[in-house]
């Protein structure tokens, strides 16, 4: 494109911009050689403000032209400008994507992932990984600095079509998961698996036809490692056979099932075991309609019996997955009026779970089984009348029954349903209940990191938290002040929490905020909230008018922050 050198009639910068911009098509964006020149020749005369439009522009751009390359490359030089660098975060990509050897390309990239700009480049980063022109360990490196960065990896998604793609996931996850178990702590929770779309849906078949082959590869390592390993394949698998993309997903999962059940020694394998009847559950648990009947065939319901059975005497955290499992599918039988008979076998063995099981968890599911074997009609009082009958019940008794129950598919039990019914018991034993709660809930976001695919499905204590805050917002902060953390400690995992997982930032904003004090760390949830919201559909933001007390300074940091959104 030709830059007028009309001085009666000068084009400024942005309008020639649109009118190069309005030449090029509107379905798909492409970093022409003009347009490459164009920023190149106009880039350090623009304002930040003007620079806004072109950066959208460019992370438009997933495809490149090839001279364009040799221009793009003087944006390497813009690494150190806190204002361009952008543009070298951009050209290191597609530089990249072409397989450039030009040195520090991987530094530049890895830098991008420490901006708040990050994402504006996320497109373009997919597309990379799926290049056929990237080299195996090119990807690979950009796979291992997305895994390490909780935040991006929880928003890239990368298709893959080829097995040899396929492999190199698998390979990166074993890596992971030996590292993990060999070192005793935790390297990385973020599954290489998970970063796969769910569009790859022509793959399942292969790594389900090959699972054999797998299961026995090198022996030589040590059932901890194979465990690990199996489970975070069957987890991702399992996800894959619940995604709307896969037509076939229940039959896909119900064959995944019934091989994994029938697995030489699978009690060798808890976590194996645990992750597949986890996946089991939520299919129960989620929206089950008249098409998911064939979830409750016979044959399925046998393996987990078999599994509540075998598990009773080997390993108490199965047996707890199973149990909820059997639960909710007893909801399921009753609600589609199912033939089927449960044995007395099956009722006595959960009798014994019942009344010996050294868990408390257990004890109460096995008696949710229970009660759902007996009574189709199930509500709060039922429930209540059922474990008085069992025995007298104590006021943690009460209080644990309450958050298992959340956990189950009734048709009455929306969480604000579930929500009213522990408030009202708050308010009946207030200062017992409440504090065995806030004690759970600072645990719960005190270990939050390592909760995973491996990880129980636990009661939604941050939205019970918020529930309990708006109605009994003093008695709630009270319970935290005298506890033995206190309340600057249970600030602090609101604020580790709101960094890690932004998603749940607007909830944890308003506990935080509810304390009625401005500080920096509330600032920086306010910032990350900011910076995440439109990724995660936040339609408005978070309540800070109990706020009361605060410094100048950081008011000032605040309004900076909403001023930037």
């Amino acid at each position: 494109m030709n830059v007028s050198d009309n001085h009666e009639n000068p084009i400024s910068p942005l309008r020639e911009l649109k009118q190069f911009w309005n030449e090029s098509t509107k379905s798909k964006k492409i970093m022409t050689y003009k347009f490459a020149m164009w920023i190149t020749k106009n880039l350090q005369t623009l304002s930040k403000q003007g620079l806004q439009p072109i950066i959208q522009d460019v992370s438009n751009c997933l495809k490149i032209e090839r001279k364009a390359l040799i221009v793009i490359e003087k944006w390497l030089d813009y690494r150190l400008d806190n204002f361009l660098k952008v543009f070298a975060h951009y050209a290191a990509l597609q530089l990249f994507i072409e397989g450039s050897n030009i040195p520090d390309l991987i530094d530049i990239i890895n830098e991008m992932f420490c901006i708040a700009d990050r994402f504006i480049w996320k497109s373009i980063i997919e597309n990379l990984i799926e290049s056929p022109l990237v080299n195996s360990n090119a990807v690979r490196q950009i796979l291992i600095i997305l895994n390490e960065n909780a935040c991006c990896h929880l928003s890239f998604s990368v298709l893959v079509s080829s097995e040899e793609m396929l492999d190199l996931f698998l390979g990166l996850e074993l890596k992971r998961v030996i590292s993990n178990v060999q070192r005793s702590s935790t390297v990385s929770f973020n599954s290489f698996l998970s970063m796969i779309s769910d569009r790859s849906s022509e793959l399942k078949h292969y790594l389900l036809k090959n699972l054999p082959l797998y299961l026995n590869f090198q022996r030589i390592l040590e059932n901890a490692i194979k465990d690990e390993y199996f489970a975070a394949i069957i987890e991702w698998l399992s996800k894959k056979g619940n995604c709307r993309y896969w037509r076939d997903s229940d039959y896909f999962f119900i064959e995944l099932y019934k091989y994994i059940m029938k697995v030489s020694d699978v009690q060798k394998y808890p976590l194996f075991c645990k992750v597949i009847v986890n996946a089991l559950d939520k299919k129960y648990y989620g929206h089950f309609t008249e098409s998911d009947k064939i979830l409750l065939q016979n044959d399925i319901i046998i393996d987990l019996e078999e599994m509540i059975c075998s598990s009773y005497s080997c390993s108490e955290a199965v047996l707890a997955a199973c149990l909820l499992a059997y639960g909710n599918y007893l909801i399921h039988w009753h609600k589609f009026k199912m033939s089927r008979n449960i044995s007395d076998a099956m009722k006595e063995i959960l009798t014994i779970i019942s009344e010996r099981s050294p868990s408390d968890v257990n004890s109460i599911r096995a008696n949710f089984c229970l009660l759902f074997i007996e009574s189709s009609d199930i509500t709060y009082l039922i429930i209540q009348k059922w474990f008085q009958k069992k025995s007298k019940i104590t006021t943690e008794q009460r209080y644990n029954i309450l958050l298992q129950q959340t956990l189950y598919n009734l048709e009455y039990s929306t969480r604000s349903t579930m929500t009213d019914e522990i408030i009202d018991n708050l308010q009946t034993h207030s200062t017992e209940l409440i504090d065995l709660f806030v004690i759970d809930l600072y645990n719960y976001l005190y270990n939050r990191d390592e909760i995973d695919y491996l990880s129980d499905r636990t009661p939604i204590y941050i939205g019970i938290a918020a529930d309990i805050s708006s109605s009994n917002g003093n008695e709630f902060r009270d319970a935290i002040r005298r506890s033995l953390f206190g309340e600057i400690k249970f600030k602090r995992e609101l604020y580790f929490c709101c960094k890690k997982h932004p998603h749940d930032s607007e909830t944890l904003i308003q506990l935080y905020a509810d304390f009625g004090t401005l500080t920096i760390d509330l600032v920086e949830m306010c910032e990350e909230y900011a910076l995440n919201s439109v990724f995660f559909g936040v339609e408005k933001g978070p309540n800070l008018n109990n706020i009361k007390d605060c410094d100048r300074s950081v008011i000032d940091e605040l309004f900076q922050v909403f001023d930037s959104k």
